[in-house]
């Protein structure tokens, strides 16, 4: 074959395309899907990457204790519900009544030690109720104030059993200031992380969680207002007994609104297996 024959045969194979394919990227390939599918798959790869089982088992533990803490706040709310009715009938100094309402505040400060305790010795790996800071110092500190405050409002009871009402009322309003500034301190940080995402693409516990401490910080604004009016020399009849009979089930419906995300947060972890490790 002569040399002219052979710089033409190497010519053309040059000209080929390169038939080898170049390798397929996995996010190039979940492109090529449509969009339905594209968030299936991605959804089974997130779901892949995060199910280690120690990972299930961590949240799994959060969850359970999440759940008995805000457990404990409903009792609490509900032994102090029924205190409130004693009060407004006029019977809250009977031994019944006044063994309900250690009870209440007993619960409440349990609650709120289960709570401590969850930020002290791990971490959170989702908010729930109260506890949206990705931060376990906030966390601490929103569970040093409710404690706090629950500690005041027995101290303030004792005082009414003195029948020292002009202290009573002041560690009363201490107390009231404290809830309040907790309650701006949860929703700040709530806003932040619903704030990350839009507000369909919040899961639904999280939507329920944000009504509850709304519901609180309006709760804990009226709180101010019934001590300071409990303090003032104007009289207002038994408006404040009222107004501090009707703050008690809101209390209440916010407990059992974390209550009730909680156990959504468990029936999803039951549905994939990790609820109860």
């Amino acid at each position: 074959m002569s040399s002219a024959n052979k710089q033409d045969m190497e010519e053309a194979t040059d000209q080929q395309p390169n038939q080898a394919a170049p390798p397929l990227d996995q996010n190039d390939d979940i492109e090529s899907k449509p969009a339905q599918q594209q968030s299936l798959v991605r959804g089974d790869a997130v779901r892949r990457s995060k199910g280690s089982t120690v990972e299930q088992e961590k949240e799994g533990y959060l969850n359970r204790r999440s759940f008995i803490a805000n457990f404990l706040l409903l009792l609490g709310y509900t032994f102090g519900l029924w205190f409130q009715v004693y009060e407004f009938l006029g019977r809250d100094r009977t031994t019944i009544a006044i063994t309900v309402y250690f009870v209440a505040f007993v619960l409440l400060i349990l609650s709120g030690l289960l709570e401590l305790s969850v930020d002290i010795f791990s971490t959170r790996s989702v908010g729930h109720g109260r506890y949206h800071s990705t931060s376990e110092r906030w966390n601490r500190f929103i569970s040093c104030l409710f404690i706090s405050a629950g500690i005041l409002d027995i101290i303030a009871f004792v005082y009414w059993m003195q029948r020292e009402p002009v202290t009573e009322r002041q560690v009363l309003l201490v107390s009231a200031y404290i809830l309040l500034v907790m309650a701006i301190i949860v929703m700040y940080f709530q806003m932040v992380e619903v704030k990350k995402d839009t507000w369909s693409g919040t899961l639904s516990s999280d939507k329920v969680d944000l009504v509850a401490n709304g519901i609180v910080l309006v709760v804990t604004i009226l709180g101010v207002v019934l001590r300071h009016m409990e303090l003032s020399s104007n009289d207002y009849g038994d408006a404040t007994d009222r107004l501090e009979l009707a703050t008690v089930p809101i209390w209440l419906f916010s407990s059992i609104l974390y209550t009730f995300t909680d156990l959504l947060r468990l029936q999803t972890m039951i549905e994939v297996g990790n609820a109860w490790y």
